[in-house]
């Protein structure tokens, strides 16, 4: 690899190690809204969560939704449904108000091509 190419790599790995973790916090019961609120989480925490499911009670549906960084319950970025629960990870700045995971995929893999190349 180049010079410039290494320290580009160095200084970036270098930031991400020195700024923590954003993530939303709080808890919504509207199936598209996420709380306005976010926090920083502790280094350890690599994870933003969201907890969502939803029960029908009385002929309507309820839903709801907890936010915040993860504590150790997420061991990789994506999304596992348990009945009506679902838990989703990401690792990127206020990646948990929605998952569309594919992107944060893509731009993993992109990213380890274009370092093999150089």
């Amino acid at each position: 690899m180049s010079v410039p190419t290494n320290i580009f790599l160095y200084c970036s790995l270098l930031i991400a190690g020195v700024f923590s973790l954003q993530c939303y916090s709080g808890i919504s019961t509207v199936s598209d809204k996420h709380p306005t609120f976010n926090m920083t989480c502790a280094k350890v925490s690599e994870f933003c969560l969201k907890v969502s499911g939803s029960v029908k009670y009385n002929g309507k549906t309820l839903y709801q939704a907890s936010y915040g960084c993860d504590v150790g319950t997420c061991l990789s970025p994506g999304c596992t449904d348990l009945g009506s629960v679902k838990t989703c990870c990401c690792g990127t700045d206020l990646c948990n108000s929605s998952f569309r995971g594919g992107f944060s995929l893509i731009m993993l893999i992109v990213s380890i091509v274009f370092i093999c190349q150089h």
